[in-house]
C-alpha cells in the first residue's frame, strides 16, 4: 500500500512539473525593456536585408523569400478560383523590386515591400519584410480595372482575411472563392494578406520583448502604410475575414474604427471566451506543431488579453462600423454533398449566435445573416461574400454593378 502511495504521489509531482512548465510562459512576465529576441529574449533579432529600399534598382531580379510561420497541414479545398496557384500552393514565387508600386514605400518601423510578383493581369503578389513579424509575409492585391490610366488617383481598400490551417495561405480568397468574378468591375484595390497558420490577425503575446506574430499590426498598421504610399491606397477601407479570419476581421475593425467603415465574419468564432471555445483557441496550435497558448495566453490568466480581442466584448467599438455576420448551423445544405453534419460549424453557429445577442443588447446596428443548414466550407463563405459585398461597399463610396448570385436562397 505504502508503494502504491508513494508511486501516487510520484506521478502527481511529475505532472505537476510538466504543467508548471508548460504555464511558465503565460505567467512569466520578462522586463520591458528585454532588447532580444525569441524565448525570454535571449536570441538576436531578425534584421531586414535591405535598410533603404528606394536605392534599389526597379525591375531587378530577387530571390524567393521564406515566409514566416506559413501553413503547411491541413487539406486543400477545392479549387474555384480562376487565378492559378502559384508554382508551390500558398508560397509566393521569385519576383523583382517592385515596378507596379514605389521602390521606396516603407512603413513607420522601416516595413517595405521586397519583391512584386505578376501573376496575370489583375493579380499581384507583395512579399513584405515585417518589422512586426520579424520576417517576410507575402500579401495578394487585385488591381481595379482602371489601375494606370490616372497616376494620381487613390483607390478604397477591400481587405479580405483567410482562415487557419490551409496550405492556400494567402491565396485561398482568389483560388477558392467567385472573388474576380465578383469584382470584376469593383473600383477598388482588394487585398489578401497572410495571417500565418492560425489565419488570427491579432498581436499574439509578447510578455516584454520582441517576439514576432503581430499580425495585427502587420496588417492594419505596417501594410496599410505601405499601400497608402506606394500602391494608391486611399483612406477608406472595409474588412472581411472567413473562419479564423471571421473573428479577425470584426478585431481589426474594432481595433481601427477610423480606418474601417464595414466589416463582415463568414463562420467565425465571435464570442471566443465561452467555454469549450475558450480551450479549442488555446490548444489548437497543437494541430500544427506549435506552442499552446501563445497567442492570447491562459483565458484565465491572462483575462484582459482575452477580453480585449474578443468581438462580443467590444460592443461598443464597434458602433459606427457596418456590421455583418453570418453562419450555418453545421447540417448538410443546398452547396455540399460530403457532409451530413459538420461539427465545426455548429459551434462557429453557437458562438456567433452569442455574439448577435451580445450586439443586439449593446444597441449595434448588425446584419445577421443566419442562414441555416450549411457546412464550415469556402462555397458558403463565398456565398455569403456575395450577399456582404453592398454592405461592405457602402463605406467605400461604392455599389455593386451586376447582381450577386446566392445560390444558398436560390437552392
Amino acid at each position: 500500500m505504502g508503494r502504491g502511495r508513494r508511486y501516487v504521489r510520484a506521478v502527481r509531482a511529475r505532472l505537476l512539473a510538466l504543467i508548471l512548465a508548460l504555464a511558465a510562459p503565460v505567467v512569466v512576465t520578462p522586463s520591458a525593456s528585454a532588447a532580444g529576441c525569441g524565448f525570454m529574449g535571449f536570441q538576436p533579432c531578425a534584421q531586414p536585408p535591405v535598410t533603404n529600399p528606394a536605392a534599389r534598382t526597379p525591375g531587378a531580379a530577387v530571390p524567393q523569400a521564406t515566409q514566416m510561420n506559413r501553413a503547411i497541414y491541413g487539406t486543400p479545398n477545392k479549387i474555384r478560383g480562376t487565378v492559378k496557384p502559384t508554382k508551390v500552393f500558398g508560397v509566393p514565387d521569385a519576383g523583382t523590386v517592385p515596378v507596379l508600386g514605389d521602390v521606396g514605400a516603407k512603413a513607420d518601423d522601416g516595413s517595405y515591400v521586397m519583391y512584386e510578383t505578376r501573376v496575370d493581369e489583375r493579380t499581384v503578389d507583395l512579399m513584405v519584410w515585417s518589422a512586426g513579424l520579424l520576417g517576410p509575409a507575402p500579401v495578394r492585391i487585385q488591381l481595379p480595372p482602371s489601375w494606370g490610366k490616372d497616376p494620381a488617383r487613390k483607390y478604397p481598400g477591400l481587405w479580405l482575411l483567410h482562415g487557419g490551417g490551409d496550405p492556400a495561405d494567402y491565396q485561398c480568397w482568389t483560388v477558392y472563392s467567385q472573388l474576380q468574378k465578383r469584382t470584376s468591375e469593383l473600383e477598388a484595390l482588394v487585398i489578401m494578406p497572410s495571417s500565418g497558420v492560425g489565419g488570427h490577425t491579432t498581436n499574439y503575446l509578447t510578455f516584454g520583448y520582441k517576439a514576432g506574430k503581430q499580425y495585427q499590426t502587420f496588417v492594419s498598421t505596417e501594410l496599410m502604410q505601405i499601400l497608402q504610399r506606394g500602391y494608391k491606397l486611399g483612406e477608406k477601407n472595409a474588412v472581411a475575414g472567413a473562419s479564423a479570419g471571421a473573428r479577425s476581421a470584426l478585431e481589426v475593425a474594432f481595433k481601427n474604427p477610423t480606418k474601417f467603415g464595414a466589416a463582415a465574419a463568414y463562420s467565425g468564432l465571435l464570442d471566443t471566451q465561452i467555454l469549450g471555445i475558450d480551450m479549442s483557441i488555446t490548444t489548437g496550435p497543437l494541430a500544427a506543431l506549435q506552442t499552446p497558448y501563445e497567442m492570447w495566453g491562459s483565458e484565465y490568466l491572462n483575462i484582459t488579453t482575452w477580453n480585449d480581442r474578443n468581438p462580443a466584448k467590444n460592443i461598443d467599438k464597434l458602433k459606427g462600423i457596418k456590421t455583418y455576420v453570418s453562419v450555418g448551423d453545421g447540417a448538410q445544405g443546398p452547396l455540399d454533398l460530403n457532409f451530413i453534419v459538420d461539427p465545426i460549424e455548429a459551434v462557429a453557429n453557437a458562438s456567433t449566435k452569442s455574439f448577435v445577442s451580445y450586439a443586439q443588447r449593446g444597441g449595434l446596428d448588425i446584419t445577421a445573416d443566419l442562414y441555416g443548414h450549411g457546412v464550415h466550407q469556402w462555397q458558403y463563405f463565398d456565398a455569403a461574400f456575395g450577399r456582404s459585398l453592398p454592405l461592405l461597399l457602402g463605406p467605400l463610396g461604392l455599389t455593386m454593378q451586376q447582381p450577386q448570385p446566392d445560390p444558398i436562397r436560390t437552392a
